[in-house]
This record gives C-alpha cells, sequence and structure tokens, in this order.
C-alpha cells in the first residue's frame, strides 16, 4: 500500500464506467467515489496551503471513510475491552498519523488512471474493483471494501495487489501491543508519533 500514491487512487476513479452490480449500490459507490475525486483535486494543488490540505483531507477521512469500523478491525478483541476514553483516544490519533503519513504524498500524483472494472454487492459491505494504469509503470489491481453505514456507503478497506491495507495495519498495530504492554502502550507509542510529526 505505501508503494503507491494515496492521492493517485483517488483522483480518477470517478471518470471511468462502473461496472456490473446492483443499479443502488452503482449509484451511491459513484457518488462516494465523486465526492473523493473532488476534494482530491483541490488538494493536488500546490497553491493550497500544508495547514489547509491537512483540514481539508481530515474532512475527507471523518466523511467519507469508516473510522469506527476500522478501528474495531485494527484493533479486534482489544477494541471488545477497551475503555470510552481508550477508543476515543485510539480513533483520534488514528486520524492525526493518516492525515500526517498521508497529506505530504499528495504532490506524487503523476497521470494515473483508475478504472472500475465491477461493483458487488456482498452482505453488508460493497466491493469495488479496479485497474490502476500508470504511464510510469505496469498496470495494479485494486480493490475498495466499501462498508453498509447508517450514513451510507464508507471506504472500510483499500487492498493493492491482494495486501489489505487495514490487516497490515492490524498486524502491524498488534505488534507494537505485543511489545508495549497492549493497547495503553500502543495509545503512548501513537501520542509520540503525533508529537514528533511536523505541523504547519
Amino acid at each position: 500500500m505505501r508503494a503507491i500514491p494515496f492521492l493517485l487512487l483517488l483522483l480518477s476513479l470517478s471518470t471511468t464506467p462502473a461496472g456490473s452490480g446492483h443499479a443502488a449500490d452503482d449509484t451511491e459507490a459513484r457518488a462516494l467515489i465523486g465526492q473523493l475525486e473532488q476534494e482530491a483535486v483541490a488538494l493536488a494543488s500546490a497553491s493550497v496551503p500544508m495547514a489547509e490540505k491537512e483540514r481539508r483531507f481530515r474532512r475527507l477521512l471523518q466523511s467519507s471513510f469508516d473510522l469506527p469500523g476500522i478501528a474495531r478491525f485494527i484493533l479486534g478483541r482489544q477494541w471488545q475491552t477497551a475503555s470510552a476514553n481508550q477508543r476515543t483516544d485510539f480513533l483520534r490519533l488514528f486520524e492525526d498519523i493518516t492525515v500526517d503519513t498521508w497529506v505530504p504524498r499528495f504532490r506524487d500524483y503523476g497521470g494515473e488512471r483508475l478504472d472500475i472494472t465491477a461493483i458487488q454487492p456482498t452482505g453488508d459491505e460493497v466491493m469495488a474493483d479496479t485497474a490502476l494504469r500508470s504511464p510510469k509503470g505496469p498496470q495494479r489491481s485494486i480493490s475498495w471494501r466499501l462498508n453498509r453505514t447508517a450514513a451510507g456507503l464508507k471506504v472500510a478497506d483499500i487492498i493493492v495487489d491482494g495486501i489489505s491495507m487495514v490487516v497490515t495495519l492490524r498486524s502491524e498495530y498488534g505488534s507494537i501491543m505485543r511489545q508495549s504492554g497492549g493497547l495503553a502502550g500502543l495509545i503512548d507509542r501513537m501520542r509520540q508519533q503525533v508529537a514528533a510529526a511536523p505541523h504547519q
């Protein structure tokens, strides 16, 4: 996942025709993708100050990604036993780290095109399969897992060449918890990471 700039996954999504699938799911998935594309185009502009990019990207995460669902999956059983304060702290820090990690990479877009090949409902989810075509390298397979929430479809995972973003994060965070004494140790480590990150 780290090898593919997040911006290029967003920029081209709404410019290609949807594949087969339930019409309502196609429509809602395309609306979500269109919102992502619109925000990403603005974030690509070099004239937008870094602080404004961070604000807009945070808003994008909050509106278009199922952050509570992602957190529950990443933490697994630790989420079930976590206190309300720990859940709140983890979500806030996870959001901060995601913003700090991805916003500086928005300058990497280089003409890539993401073609939607299929949209398939599966229970409480919708899978959007896509092909990333780049003038700089080979085609890559990217799937988007969208959760059905009370607020509509939200991005729950991005799977690049068979590698899941949330499964990778679950493994990484699980390793930190084993090394640092559980969820409390992980949250402390996350606080340190956020404090050390440069901010505008």
